[in-house]
């Protein structure tokens, strides 16, 4: 295949025949360990399909693959081609590349290689990969990406010099990184190892079991008056043990995925840089920034703890890509004190004025509809009980009169935690009971909005709008509650203004 220019094809380093086929084997492992289980049983033939399709097969694929890919540099675009039989050439204007996405494993650190993934505007996958390339390499792209786009702002704005400068934002100490192994409930993954031990090593637990529960059985028999002190040691001992092994293994898997986290901000873009055994470093393009969405638990909250994200017209981030979605809100701190958002604000967006805001409440009638949802389900949940069980009114009422009170007091401090704001450029929001969520988002960046009003809204003059931009999707869409019919209809047409839209 032909070019329209002279182009000095490149060569990906032969480490990728390595690295793809180890890629290739852990998504096979299930069926190479079947294999092994067969072969064991005597049934070679079937050993022999599994090697050939899980082994043989993805490795001669992969080493035409390598044979035949190439990449070089033309004037203002990256081209690729590969192809034995179909061959494809690809041209990548680099003013289209939007991320420049490297990862680096453990065993790609010991041949100094790295992966490249190279995003445009679609932001679905990937426009080009490049499994295996030196890390001078790397650079050199990058280079040659970010020198491009500098010629093409140039060209088209010649009075306005290029930003190139580069500083540090945010890095995750080692402190942060154990708080937020600590305050991430792993509980599930030690159910669901020991459901899979049960599996593999029933017969072997049960005696385990049956064991324990007989010495627990002689020691309260040697201590007759004090059996209830014993059941209840048992169960602290057991749950501290497993609250330990909780944080244990949630603080091991913090640091193997956030080590060495660092933001930077690289001219007008985001640099993010994270990982112990697989180093993985991304952008995130201050144009495609959308909006910025806080979260924090109820375990973080009183140590003012929160979690900032990015939502964005797709890029890759830290976190592995759902299957299901081709967009999803991006990382941009695991972890950080609440005291530091003007910092995560200011780095994407200099004139938001986050530490300056002046809440506006939203009706009471949040407080309202909200209890009367939760005292309802409460309700129906207790009838359920005295449906099945011998009903004792006295304490019945009791029981749902409690559940009245929680339920008001749910309802009253999610109301005195909802609030939004509104300047020239931004929109501010924020609600949640015990977590709370808030959100930084730019009118021009607004890309849907909705109006919606219940019959019990109506009778009340009552709207809620939702507020919806690029990378949200529905579930995920800021909504402000219960505000008066006139205001919601002004905020409407206020942030659909071609105007708004422009600024």
């Amino acid at each position: 295949m032909q070019t329209s220019e002279q182009t000095e094809w490149l060569m990906l380093h032969p480490s990728m025949v390595i690295l793809e086929l180890a890629r290739s084997l852990r998504s096979t492992l299930f069926g190479l360990v079947l294999g092994g289980y067969f072969a064991l049983k005597g049934n070679m033939g079937l050993l022999t399909m599994i090697i050939f399709f899980s082994i043989i097969l993805p490795t001669i694929g992969i080493v035409l693959r390598f044979v035949s890919y190439r990449y070089g540099f033309g004037v203002g675009h990256i081209l690729i081609k590969e192809g034995i039989l179909s061959k494809k050439q690809r041209v990548i204007p680099v003013t289209r590349i939007h991320n420049i996405n490297t990862t680096q494993s453990l065993v790609a650190r010991l041949f100094g290689v790295v992966r490249v993934d190279l995003e445009t505007a679609g932001g679905g996958q990937a426009e080009a990969t490049l499994p295996a390339i030196t890390q001078l390499a790397a650079n050199t792209i990058d280079d040659f990406i970010s020198q491009g786009k500098k010629s093409d702002t140039e060209a088209r704005d010649t009075d306005v010099e290029p930003d190139t400068s580069s500083h540090l934002v945010y890095q995750a100490s080692n402190l942060d990184l154990i708080l937020l192994g600590i305050t991430t409930n792993r509980i599930g993954l030690i159910f669901a190892g020991l459901y899979a031990m049960a599996e593999v090593y029933e017969q072997d637990i049960w005696r385990m079991v049956e064991n324990w529960m007989q010495r627990v059985s002689e020691l309260s028999n040697q201590i007759q008056d004090r059996s209830g002190l014993q059941v209840f040691l048992v169960v602290v001992i057991s749950v501290a043990l497993i609250m330990t092994v909780s944080w244990a293994i949630s603080i091991t898997l913090a640091i193997i995925q956030y080590y060495g986290f660092t933001l930077s901000k690289v001219a007008s873009d985001l640099k993010i840089r994270a990982g112990l055994f697989t180093v993985r470093s991304y952008t995130i393009p201050a144009g495609k920034i959308q909006a910025l969405r806080f979260k924090t638990s109820a375990i973080r909250r009183p140590f003012k703890l929160l979690q900032i994200n990015v939502q964005s017209a797709g890029h890759m981030g830290v976190q592995e890509r759902n299957q299901n979605s081709a967009i999803q809100p991006s990382l941009l701190a695991p972890l950080t004190n609440r005291k530091h958002i003007d910092l995560f604000v200011n780095a994407v967006w200099p004139d938001a004025i986050w530490s300056s805001i002046e809440w506006l409440a939203v009706h009471r009638y949040t407080r309202t509809r909200q209890f009367r949802v939760l005292w309802l389900v409460a309700s129906a949940g207790i009838v359920a009980l005295i449906w099945k069980s011998e009903p004792h009114w006295a304490q019945s009422l009791s029981i749902w009169l409690i559940a009245g009170i929680l339920s008001w007091l749910i309802a009253h401090l999610t109301y005195k935690q909802t609030g939004y704001a509104v300047d020239e450029r931004f929109v501010y929001l924020k609600t949640g009971f015990i977590g709370l969520q808030s959100w930084v988002i730019p009118v021009n960046r607004i890309q849907m909005l909705e109006l919606r009003q219940s019959p019990f809204q109506r009778r009340r003059r009552l709207v809620s709008l939702v507020i919806d931009v690029a990378g949200s999707g529905r579930d995920r869409a800021a909504v402000i509650p219960n505000i008066e019919l006139e205001n919601g209809w002004r905020l409407f047409n206020r942030f659909g203004s071609p105007s708004a839209q422009k600024n």
